[in-house]
């Protein structure tokens, strides 16, 4: 994933994978899917000092 900052927050996923994998279901964890943010979203979140999510 080529995103490691989300507005001005660090995207922790990849840190987050082994221990989200050891507490989900295998069959769970196997069908999760990934897509990178769009564009304008990743702007709209850098416009704002407060995180939202």
């Amino acid at each position: 994933m080529s995103y490691q900052i989300i507005g001005y927050r660090k995207n922790d996923l990849e840190e987050c994978l082994p221990i989200l994998k050891a507490r989900m279901p295998q069959e769970d964890f196997e069908k999760l899917q990934f897509a990178e943010a769009p564009i304008n979203f990743l702007k709209a979140v850098k416009s704002y000092k407060i995180n939202q999510f």
